[in-house]
């Protein structure tokens, strides 16, 4: 029965992954984007490894650690519960149980793939900006990535934290895997790998007594459903395929760029439309293609097109914002109050 509640939730995840994805790109992203991205990075990685490119000694050792720190964020672990649990689960002797274990395999492996598949096609990368060993650099990528996944697993139980212990075991965790990351990296000593693998077994030991642990299952379901929906949840709304829960009605992009409200409204106002966010994408991806393809010379015409159509689209906004009636509302208001200072 667990398993096939898994099954469920695992394929009901990766339908709404694809609706994610399709809600933001469209077949112009895809062809003028990713394929052109996709495609010079195979290029650049076999110039790599057949040790054409020239341009990977000048890439700043600093910006590849910045790139695997930010990526430390990433990956989300949770336990594939839902609020229905609460019924179904509790009257089950060892369901919880069996779900935290499923939970944890699957994610544990997941993140594992992945950090140990960047850090695979990174390998040539890293191979050259760091000096080191063909072993060394294998053992500190493999390292990382058996150290991601409990990374993971203990953002997600500091989450349920309350304020205090939860931003200081944040802070603190954050400090431990950014020095681990920083020493492995820059100075790869033996004493290191085994406190990796003190942290490894620390880790397991967690991850087990949490695992055979059947109370706290409100708290589990609540930081579940909220990492499941974070992102996707955000990205749909602000592309308007889902409305804005209660709590979120004020819109996510409200950029302070003015000091008066009222210049802050036409800004506003255009990026709440999501034919316009869509439009800047697709106008960005073919920036992108043609940034790729053409010569310099073509890229100077590509990027004085794109500012153009940007000036083109402030310009029409512009007017079509000063016609609506709430804008003249709103500016008599100011004005008035303006006089009113003054007076």
């Amino acid at each position: 029965m667990i398993e096939t509640f898994l099954k469920q939730r695992i394929r009901r995840r990766h339908a709404e992954q694809r609706r994610f994805f399709r809600e933001i790109f469209d077949w112009t992203i895809l062809l003028y984007l990713v394929v052109p991205v996709g495609l010079f990075i195979i290029y650049e990685a076999i110039q790599i490894l057949n040790g054409q490119a020239d341009w990977v000694q000048t890439v700043p050792v600093a910006w590849i650690l910045l790139g695997w720190i930010l990526y430390g964020f990433l990956p989300a672990f949770y336990a594939w519960f839902e609020p229905a649990d609460r019924l179904f689960f509790k009257p089950v002797p060892g369901a919880i149980v069996r779900m935290k274990w499923y939970s944890v395999r699957y994610h544990f492996v997941r993140i594992f793939l992945l950090t140990a598949g960047l850090q695979l096609f990174c390998f040539p990368l890293h191979l050259l900006r760091f000096d080191q060993s063909n072993i060394t650099v294998l053992l500190t990528s493999l390292t990382l990535a058996l150290l991601q996944p409990f990374f993971s697993f203990w953002t997600y139980r500091l989450s349920g934290q309350r304020f205090l212990r939860k931003w200081s075991g944040h802070l603190v965790l954050a400090t431990g895997r950014i020095s681990l990351l920083l020493l492995l990296w820059l100075q790869p000593h033996p004493v290191l790998f085994v406190v990796a693998l003190c942290v490894l077994l620390f880790g397991s030991l967690h991850v087990r007594h949490w695992s055979l642990r059947e109370d706290g299952l409100t708290e589990d379901i609540l930081l579940s459903t909220k990492r499941q929906s974070s992102l996707s949840a955000t990205v749909l709304e602000l592309n308007g395929a889902l409305p804005k829960p209660s709590h979120r009605k004020r819109p996510l992009l409200h950029p302070r760029l003015f000091k008066k409200t009222h210049q802050q409204l036409p800004l506003i106002i255009y990026l709440r439309d999501p034919s316009k966010r869509r439009f800047l994408l697709q106008l960005f991806a073919a920036m992108n293609y043609g940034l790729l393809v053409l010569p310099w010379i073509g890229r100077g015409l590509v990027i004085a097109f794109v500012l153009f159509v940007l000036y083109q689209e402030v310009k029409q906004h512009a007017l079509w914002f000063r016609k609506q009636r709430f804008y003249r509302l709103v500016d008599s208001r100011i004005t008035a109050s303006t006089e009113n200072k003054v007076i």
